[in-house]
């Protein structure tokens, strides 16, 4: 594993909720991002798209949220799952993922909803500490069609802790989830291996919700 991703990791962590420039700065200067990912076996990815293949057939219209270099896409992809957008604020990023998806975008979804509605919207490993808070919860609602599901990763420390936070660290809790009142959780996974950094191993569930007035 490269020496970017300890830098990379521990700046992420570092970055504060919801700092557009300073996600853009990591995660644009970041050239070994795949191969590191890759050698640390990061799984958010793969168990959000195998969650979306699980319970929604290929037809389904897919929002992206923060697809990085593409990942869920290319996940879906060969599962013919062909309406599937990406979002990026990482123009780097979208770059590379344009192949995995119908199309890809520009978008900030702290700021503003997507550009159209999605009956799943899918985020895996974008709302952590030091990436993203709750604070796009609305966008996210209303990004959604009726009775759509949004799905995301988030770390999971209690039962494991981490390597850079400490063991009694909420993400829900810190990042405002369990205050905002747009989105209802409808699923929660147990936690399951999800990056391996240093001898450490990280864990995340995966997180799915519908619009409040949905459920």
């Amino acid at each position: 594993m490269s020496d970017w991703m300890s830098k990379k990791l521990r700046d992420s962590y570092n970055n504060g909720f919801d700092n557009t420039d300073g996600s853009k700065e990591i995660f644009g200067t970041w050239p070994t991002y795949d191969e590191d990912i890759n050698e640390g076996k990061w799984l958010a990815p793969i168990k959000t798209a195998a969650y979306v293949m699980h319970n929604f057939n290929p037809d389904v219209q897919v929002g992206d949220i923060a697809c990085g270099t593409g990942l869920v896409g290319k996940m879906l992809q060969p599962a013919f799952y062909e309406n599937v957008d990406g979002y990026d604020i990482t123009v780097e990023f979208l770059e590379v993922a344009k192949e995995f998806y119908r199309d890809v975008a520009y978008n900030d979804i702290c700021a503003e909803p997507l550009p159209k509605k999605y009956n799943v919207i899918t985020a895996s490993g974008c709302f952590a500490p030091g990436h993203m808070s709750a604070k796009p919860s609305k966008n996210i609602a209303d990004s959604l069609e009726e009775n759509g599901v949004f799905v995301m990763t988030n770390p999971s420390f209690k039962a494991f802790g981490h390597a850079l936070l400490g063991r009694d660290y909420s993400y829900l809790e810190e990042g405002g989830w369990n205050a905002q009142t747009d989105l209802t959780m409808i699923y929660e996974s147990e936690p399951y291996p999800s990056l391996l950094h240093n001898g450490h191993q990280h864990y995340h569930r995966i997180r799915a919700w519908k619009r409040s007035q949905d459920v």
